[in-house]
């Protein structure tokens, strides 16, 4: 279904939509994929597992949306971790086109950068339970408002 060769099981996929608040439609051969309450114009959406978690599938990378979904990023990645109770749980979700696995791990987890549009970038870190905003990078001298 995200189009991209990723199989998720039907109870995987029903979390991935619910916590999207998305469902799949097809208004013809050339407009499918996913809508959400608010954006009615199907975007896409891809999947992938890490490669060091592909035989346990415990954490999901999920991107796409559009505009309508993303702002100007045009994108949102979504990470999401299987809790205890074996739900796949959305752990973090925002506008960015490209993710990257930065530093040393933390209480068992590593850093994350975040890139989108603009010159700033942000670093989320794992606190024991969940990724928190750690601190916004400038790329260039302006970006993150100045900071």
């Amino acid at each position: 279904m995200f189009g991209d060769g990723t199989e998720l099981t039907a109870a995987d996929l029903k979390d991935v939509l619910a916590a999207l608040g998305a469902s799949y439609v097809i208004k013809d051969q050339d407009s499918w994929g996913f809508v959400t309450e608010k954006c009615h114009t199907p975007f896409k959406l891809s999947a992938s597992y890490p490669s060091d978690e592909k035989d346990s599938r415990n954490e999901l990378w999920v991107e796409g949306g559009s505009a309508c979904t993303s702002g100007t990023t045009g994108q949102s990645m979504w990470l999401f971790i299987r809790g205890e109770d074996g739900h796949l749980r959305a752990n973090l979700g925002v506008p960015a086109s490209k993710a990257v696995v930065i530093g040393d791990a933390n209480n068992g987890r590593y850093d994350l950068r975040l890139s989108g549009n603009g010159f700033c970038e942000a670093v989320w870190r794992w606190d024991g339970s969940q990724y928190q905003h750690l601190k916004n990078i400038a790329t260039q001298p302006g970006g993150c408002g100045g900071e």
